[in-house]
């Protein structure tokens, strides 16, 4: 059911109206095609719902009509406004505004917006990028550092992308941001008109404009800035190079007005500054020389060199200080939070330092410091990951409907491949009533096609969610076309698994599910197929939310891995996967357990992208080759017990159940093939879906080892997978010589020697 229309009252809201009435079935009556005679009962029918339509205050305008077609061309007359002084009206209001007479950034875009809309709606024509340029101009001057760098990035402006950057700019407009600090500086006010002091001498300077108590020669505690040494130095804060690192750490601090350091052997191309400045305690320091310096930040385990301008050096100051206003004016954002910070390129969005809270004061992380400044990823963080940066609310919800997970301590930091993968504006909006039963509705969305085809072929995926469970099933397809196939294949699966029958199938007015070959099989089983109102997504919003929370655990998951785009399918399939295992909104229960009725064990689980060994069986492999091979970690295998790996050397995924997980940190790098391992084996050891891994004594992988069985390749890979044949890497493949016989050898009987069971005291006890 679509929102009910709202009853015409006047003139701003005529063109919709009239657009909203179209909708209402008996449109012929009041434009007829050419050469159809209309009915009175449908013209009268019309008349009535025209009348139901408007206010009160404006049955006059139809109380005489006869007909349809007589009283939409009375309201046609009094509301249609399509003057040209209505035109030139709304249009010296768009050019007029300005951000400075809005109470906050949010109204300042929203009335551009609707004027131009109502602009639009009277046949006045709109251009996007015309009106981008209409939102950058009412804006004041502390905005044109971003624009300056919004023109210089080469992408075309649309009024939706200026719209976003102008709300996302919290540093320069200083608008309230729950975590963002913009140096901590509230919104500007109006500034008032200022007096006229051109006549007015100084006695001090003997120049006018000011007073003598304003001079700044007069005042020593004004802090003198050489405003003219600082156009010759560097104007950008980042330059990528190597360096020294600078020994000391780095405060990064919003009430600090210049960047400041201790040393003066750390300033590259120091010059001689004669001045002191004031400190919080009231304290004078002199500032004894100014130049550049050069730190090596640690972003994510990468070193990232910040060359930084501008610098005082303070030999009595206690820290060294980096201003959070000199970094916010060089085209960059800091964000603050309770245990962390992160500095952001603002146009590119490039993280190139991030900070720690320790003791009140935020320290950089600095490239090569001790372990003891380095802090490790909790017990927490580490689950974090392993479930595909799921949120900490429901983490902290997870072991008590699951098997297999520790005991959480320690807390998250801000996770820059959550920042990155999941930064969003504004929630859906939540929608109507659950079903109660498994099957009874479910919701399907297409998306695609990605810019990259998966490493399977696969350019689109489909999901299908229960109503009742949130259960969510992926299918990856190679085209649109594949979308009924899958259903068929999806609602056998299903109804088998669960013993219950599919009744509604809601989904959008996609052509890949609106078509007669679709229509009739759902017929044929008596499904009712609910569809949107067009233009209407948000009526279908479990199956759009769904797709974007997988499209963006998946980013988090290669983000993590640091993987390629063409790792997509791999990443939206373990993000699936994850999803069906982690809590949801409104159950007690994961949707797994909801639709399965067992409690999912997630012992099984390892951090997406993690360097990792997988066994080689040995029909693959020679009497002194390596018996494990390096991979990388990417899923889980639907349909039996094992993990899915991929092979860098040979660019082939595979299925292993004997997989050795070197690091659950996808920043390590790989290490060469060894003979020897000295971490935990781990190996499935039961059929069911949730793997169970146990460890086996890494002494144990010495010896000779009985056949395990090994997935082949084959053309009837589960449709749920991304579509790649699995096969074992190619350097395996190879045709081994006959091996030696496989029957049973004894030793004879004579051959065998009995000895005393007594160990010899010694040596010579034993000689003699």
């Amino acid at each position: 059911s679509h929102k009910p229309l709202e009853n015409l009252k006047g003139r701003n809201d005529y063109a919709a109206w009239a657009f909203g009435m179209i909708k209402e079935g008996t449109w012929c009556a009041v434009d007829p095609p050419e050469g159809v005679q209309i009915s009175d009962e449908l013209s009268q029918r019309a008349l009535a719902t025209i009348c139901l339509s408007i206010e009160r205050f404006n049955y006059s305008l139809v109380q005489n009509a006869r007909t349809a077609q007589e009283a939409w061309r009375n309201l046609r007359a009094a509301f249609q406004d399509s003057g040209k002084y209505r035109k030139i009206s709304l249009l010296r209001k768009l050019m007029r505004m300005e951000l400075e007479e809005c109470n906050s950034v949010e109204e300042y875009v929203d009335e551009i917006l609707t004027t131009s809309q109502k602009l639009q709606e009277i046949g006045f024509p709109i251009n996007d990028e015309w009106l981008s340029l209409v939102l950058m101009m009412g804006l004041p001057k502390r905005y044109e550092p971003m624009v300056m760098g919004m023109d210089a990035s080469g992408v075309k402006w649309t009024a939706d992308w200026v719209k976003s950057k102008i709300l996302q700019d919290v540093t320069i407009d200083g608008s309230s941001s729950g975590n963002v600090s913009g140096a901590l500086a509230a919104r500007p006010k109006k500034a008032m008109k200022k007096k006229d002091n051109t006549s007015i001498q100084c006695y001090k300077c003997e120049k006018f404009g000011h007073y003598a108590s304003e001079c700044e020669g007069h005042s020593k505690q004004k802090h003198v800035r050489d405003e003219k040494s600082s156009r010759h130095r560097k104007a950008a804060l980042l330059a990528v190079h190597q360096s020294n690192s600078v020994p000391e750490e780095w405060i990064l601090d919003s009430g600090a007005g210049d960047h400041m350091c201790r040393t003066r052997e750390a300033l590259i191309d120091a010059g001689e500054v004669s001045q002191s400045i004031y400190v919080a305690d009231a304290s004078e320091l002199a500032v004894v020389a100014s130049g550049s310096i050069e730190i090596e930040a640690d972003v994510n385990g990468e070193c990232s060199t910040l060359d930084v301008s501008n610098v005082l050096c303070v030999p009595d100051l206690a820290v060294n200080l980096l201003s959070v206003s000199r970094i916010c004016k060089k085209g960059y954002n800091v964000t603050f939070t309770s245990r962390s910070c992160v500095v952001k390129h603002e146009s590119t969005g490039t993280i190139i330092a991030t900070g720690r809270e320790a003791d009140g004061l935020y320290k950089l992380n600095q490239f090569g410091q001790s372990s003891a400044c380095v802090v490790r990823p909790s017990n927490l963080e580490l689950w974090h990951r392993r479930l595909g940066h799921l949120n900490v609310e429901s983490i902290k919800r997870l072991p008590r409907m699951v098997l297999g997970m520790d005991d959480l301590v320690g807390s998250m930091s801000p996770c820059v491949p959550c920042i990155e993968g999941k930064h969003q504006r504004l929630p859906f909006k939540s929608s109507g009533r659950r079903a109660n039963e498994i099957l009874e509705v479910v919701h399907s969305d297409l998306c695609g096609p990605m810019e990259k085809t998966s490493i399977g072929g696969s350019r689109f995926f489909v999901t299908f969610i229960d109503d009742a469970s949130r259960m969510v099933s992926i299918y990856f397809l190679k085209s649109k076309n594949e979308a009924f196939e899958v259903f068929k294949q999806y609602k056998a699966e299903s109804e088998t698994q669960t013993g219950r029958k599919l009744k509604c199938f809601r989904t959008d007015n996609g052509k890949e599910f609106v078509n007669k070959q679709f229509e009739d099989y759902l017929k044929e089983y008596g499904i009712r197929h609910e569809t949107t109102v067009p233009h209407n997504p948000e009526q279908n919003g479990l199956a759009e939310r769904m797709n974007r929370t997988i499209q963006e655990r998946a980013r988090c998951l290669m983000f993590n891995g640091k993987l390629g785009k063409q790792f997509w399918a791999e990443a939206a399939s373990t993000a699936a996967y994850l999803i069906n295992r982690s809590p949801t909104k409104g159950l007690p229960v994961t949707p797994y357990e909801k639709f399965t009725n067992k409690k999912p064990d997630l012992s099984n689980l390892r951090v997406f992208g993690s360097k990792a060994m997988a066994y080689i069986p040995k029909v693959k492999r020679r009497k002194w080759d390596a018996k494990s091979t390096p991979c990388i970690f990417i899923g889980y295998s639907a349909y039996s017990k094992a993990y899915r790996v991929y092979n860098p050397a040979s660019k082939e995924v595979f299925e292993s159940r004997d997989v050795i997980i070197l690091n659950e940190d996808p920043a390590a790098e790989m290490e060469p093939a060894r003979n020897t391992i000295d971490e935990p084996l781990v190996s499935f050891t039961n059929l069911s879906t949730d793997a169970t891994i146990e460890e086996v004594n890494p002494g144990s992988t010495d010896r000779d080892e009985p056949d395990e069985p090994v997935i082949e390749a084959n053309d009837d890979q589960p449709s749920d997978q991304p579509q790649q044949p699995c096969a074992l890497p190619s350097q395996f493949a190879q045709e081994l010589p006959m091996r030696r016989s496989e029957r049973e050898r004894r030793v004879p009987d004579s051959s065998i020697v009995s000895t005393p069971k007594t160990v010899p005291s010694s040596l010579g006890s034993n000689i003699s």
